[in-house]
């Protein structure tokens, strides 16, 4: 008898236990989602309607936790891409259209890949200027160069100029530009003093 309400008691007490943990997850999610909602509201300047912002800032910290990643780190990036502008045209320095599009400046082709991969329905161009699809997508994009070069460095870089040129700079053994990692970083770096860091977190690859 006194073994079987022994065995009640750790039961119940493994219980709670799980409990209290599964509750801890949920709170720093909800953080997490918070904090996001917030750096994104602040970076977007009221351009994306809030009923958007938070099923995107869902998506964001749902992607970027499957990673490993920070979500605000996807937001920094963005803030060099397009700062925020969901409509943002991307532009040589002739003045000519570079077919980039959107929050995280997606190509056509590019965007067509990646959607491909990640089963994501994409019909038309247009497409890429809706905030939450160009925001998945160029977060795969990302996410898929750091994963394939094992280099949050190198995979942001491989963002900027292509993959090929950065294996062409690897084996060439050139110096690697690092005037957009260099931004995207200090931006980073930026919106976690404004925002606070995110425990929910391991950034792997850094």
């Amino acid at each position: 008898m006194l073994k079987n309400a022994s065995t009640d008691v750790q039961m119940e007490i493994n219980h709670i236990q799980r409990g209290i943990q599964f509750w801890k997850k949920k709170q720093i999610e909800l953080e997490s989602l918070d904090r996001t909602q917030e750096a994104f509201h602040f970076l977007s300047q009221g351009r994306i309607e809030d009923s958007l912002l938070i099923p995107i800032s869902e998506d964001l910290v749902k992607l970027a936790g499957s990673y490993g990643f920070d979500p605000l780190l996807i937001l920094a990036l963005v803030s060099v891409e397009s700062q925020g502008k969901p409509e943002a045209i991307g532009r040589y320095r002739s003045g000519a259209e570079s077919g980039a599009v959107g929050l995280m400046q997606i190509k056509w082709t590019t965007a067509q890949e990646i959607a491909q991969k990640s089963n994501i329905k994409l019909v038309q161009k247009s497409d890429l200027l809706n905030p939450r699809i160009n925001l998945v997508l160029g977060t795969n994009y990302l996410m898929y160069l750091v994963k394939r070069t094992q280099s949050l460095h190198h995979g942001i870089i491989a963002y900027n100029i292509g993959p090929g040129a950065l294996r062409a700079y690897l084996r060439k053994r050139k110096k690697i530009p690092k005037r957009y990692l260099n931004r995207t970083l200090s931006n980073y770096r930026s919106l976690e003093d404004k925002f606070g860091s995110d425990p929910h977190s391991q950034n792997k690859y850094l």
